[in-house]
């Protein structure tokens, strides 16, 4: 069978959907998966060489390219079913995640959705690193003292960003000349600029610690192992924490 997953979440989500697809996978070796994605995210650097996977199929943001979710959700399906259709998919699959399915976790509810129960709730991402990767890593890090701490509040998303006043607490016991602010200038920090997902992951991968908003740097982490402090200001941390085995600290701030 040739099968579109229709996600149309974030990266974190894409993480959070790796047990499920491997799960599928183990249980349908024969079948040709697609999963959409949104095309302005760069899931290609952080999840194209998923073994799970056979192809990952672009699409528009239903949440943010459109009126209301609830257009930009047909439509999107529109082109997903033409798209189907030209490339002789058999069933295009719905991945929702959502919480009126009455299922706690997204992981459980994803797993639902496509009919499979899920064992092993380990996480994975799939940057190409390569050497020049790594050396990438060891300038960048030439600047920075040990230990680590690698931060993350602005998502990209506003409802789950962390202010400055908030952030600054967590960065106690650590010099600026230790902590890699992410993305933003927040905090005073060694700064990593957006752009280069291997290199980004290479260095998050050789931190001591991590302290983030709900983000996909949370998930990462956790696929890493390393020590995280979690700060929630929208989502339900229930929805979304990782599952398997991860040193994880939750602080919700409403």
């Amino acid at each position: 069978m040739r099968r579109i997953f229709y996600s149309y979440h974030g990266l974190g989500d894409n993480i959070i959907l790796t047990p499920v697809l491997r799960k599928y996978k183990e249980l349908n070796p024969d079948d040709y998966v697609g999963v959409t994605y949104l095309k302005r995210l760069p899931v290609p650097d952080l999840m194209k060489k998923c073994k799970y996977v056979d192809e990952w199929i672009p699409i528009k943001d239903v949440w943010n390219d459109f009126e209301n979710f609830e257009i930009g959700y047909k439509d999107v399906l529109k082109d997903i079913t033409i798209y189907a259709e030209i490339n002789n998919f058999d069933e295009i699959i719905p991945v929702t995640m959502s919480p009126s399915l009455g299922i706690t976790h997204k992981i459980h509810r994803a797993a639902y959705e496509l009919g499979i129960t899920v064992d092993d709730y380990h996480t994975e991402i799939f940057p190409r690193i390569t050497k020049k990767t790594k050396e990438q890593a060891d300038k960048f890090l030439e600047n920075v003292e040990e230990p680590y701490l690698f931060v993350h509040f602005k998502t990209g998303n506003s409802p789950k960003d962390i202010n400055r006043d908030i952030a600054i607490p967590f960065l106690k016991g650590y010099s600026p000349t230790q902590v890699i602010e992410y993305g933003n200038r927040t905090v005073p920090a060694q700064y990593l600029s957006i752009g280069n997902i291997p290199l980004e992951m290479e260095i998050l991968s050789r931190c001591s610690k991590v302290v983030c908003a709900d983000s996909f740097i949370m998930h990462a982490a956790g696929v890493f192992g390393i020590p995280t402090r979690a700060i929630f200001t929208h989502t339900p941390p229930q929805w979304v924490i990782p599952l398997h085995d991860t040193p994880l600290e939750i602080f919700v701030k409403i």
